[in-house]
C-alpha cells in the first residue's frame, strides 16, 4: 500500500503522551487542572485554551502584502493550499523580539469562532497541565488594558506561563485589524 499523508508513522512519544491523558481521573474540586497550550515569545512564555489552537506547524515563506501599512498584519502564508492572515502577536503583546532558533519557531494557527489566523511562535512546548489552585494573579506592573488579555499565570521552575484570555484576546486582535 501506497503510503499518504495521512498514513505516516506517529511521533515518538506521541502514543504514551496520550495513553496517559486519556487514563488519567477527572479532577474536581480543588485537585483540578487546567491544560493549556504553552508557547514562547521573544522571553516570554504564554499559554491559551488548547481548543483555540488548530494547528501547530513548521514555519513557510510569508508573503508581504504590497502598499499595506503592516500594523498587526505580518503577511500571507499558504499552509497546504490555504491561504492564512499571519498575524505579529508578539508586537500585539509588546513583548519584545530577540534572535531565535530557527529550529525551534513555529507556525501556531489559531481558530476563534470562524476565524482563523497564524502568528509565529520563538518555541512551542505544547499540552502543558497546571493545577488551577496555583493560578497566580496577573502582576500590578501590566498595564490595565494587559491585565484585561490574562486570566493569570502559573509559575513553573525556570519560568512564568502567562495564561492567555482568548476570549478577549481575539477580538482585540481583530478590531485592531478593522482600522
Amino acid at each position: 500500500m501506497e503510503r499518504s499523508f495521512l498514513y505516516r508513522p506517529i511521533p515518538p512519544g506521541w502514543r504514551a503522551e496520550w495513553a496517559a491523558g486519556l487514563a488519567s481521573p477527572i479532577e474536581t474540586g480543588e485537585n483540578r487542572q487546567t491544560r493549556l497550550f504553552a508557547f514562547r515569545l521573544g522571553g516570554e512564555w504564554f499559554g491559551v485554551d488548547p481548543s483555540t489552537v488548530s494547528e501547530v506547524a513548521r514555519v513557510v515563506p510569508v508573503r508581504s502584502l504590497p502598499h499595506h501599512d503592516p500594523g498587526v498584519v505580518g503577511g500571507l502564508v499558504s499552509l497546504r493550499g490555504r491561504v492564512v492572515v499571519l498575524l505579529k502577536l508578539a508586537e500585539f503583546l509588546q513583548v519584545s523580539r530577540r534572535e531565535a532558533d530557527a529550529a525551534l519557531q513555529r507556525l501556531l494557527i489559531f481558530r476563534h469562532d470562524e476565524w482563523q489566523f497564524g502568528a509565529l511562535a520563538d518555541e512551542a512546548a505544547g499540552f502543558l497541565n497546571f493545577p488551577a489552585a496555583q493560578l497566580l494573579p496577573v502582576p500590578a506592573t501590566l498595564g490595565r488594558d494587559d491585565t484585561a488579555l490574562a486570566h493569570g499565570l502559573f509559575a513553573r521552575p525556570g519560568r512564568c506561563i502567562i495564561w492567555l484570555n482568548t476570549g478577549r484576546l481575539f477580538p482585540a486582535l481583530r478590531a485592531r485589524l478593522a482600522r
